[in-house]
C-alpha cells in the first residue's frame, strides 16, 4: 500500500509542545516522525495488553486442567483398587465425579469473566 502523506494541523499546549520537541531532539527525529513513533508505540502497547490477557486465561486453564487430571487419577485409582460391589463403586466414584463437575463449572465461570475483562 502506497503511503499518501497529508499535512494535518493540530494544537498542543506549550508544555506538550516542549515535551514533543525535547523527545524529538533526544531521538534525533523530526517532530512529525516522533509523533508517528509515539502513535505506533501506543498500538504496540494495546497488542501487548491483549497478549497479557490471553496469557492469564491460558495460565488459569492450565491450572484447572491439572486439577482435572488429578481428579481423574483419583477416579482411576479407586476403580483399580479392591472395590467389591457396585454400591461401593458408586459411593466412591459419584463424589469424585461431582467434584470434577464443580471444577468444570468453576472453570467455565473463570474463563467467562476473563473473556469479559478482555473485551473491556
Amino acid at each position: 500500500m502506497k503511503a499518501n502523506p497529508k499535512q494535518r494541523l493540530f494544537y498542543l499546549s506549550q508544555n506538550s509542545y516542549e515535551m514533543l520537541n525535547s523527545l524529538a531532539k533526544k531521538e534525533h527525529k523530526s517532530k512529525s516522525a516522533m509523533l508517528r513513533i509515539l502513535i505506533l508505540a501506543k498500538n504496540y502497547e494495546n497488542v501487548l495488553q491483549e497478549l497479557q490477557k490471553s496469557n492469564e486465561i491460558l495460565t488459569e486453564m492450565l491450572y484447572q486442567i491439572s486439577k482435572y487430571g488429578s481428579n481423574l487419577n483419583q477416579i482411576a485409582y479407586h476403580l483399580n483398587t479392591d472395590i467389591s460391589t457396585t454400591k461401593q463403586a458408586g459411593e466412591t466414584i459419584i463424589p469424585l465425579m461431582n467434584e470434577v463437575k464443580e471444577l468444570l463449572n468453576h472453570n467455565k465461570k473463570i474463563i467467562e469473566n476473563l473473556l469479559k475483562k478482555r473485551k473491556n
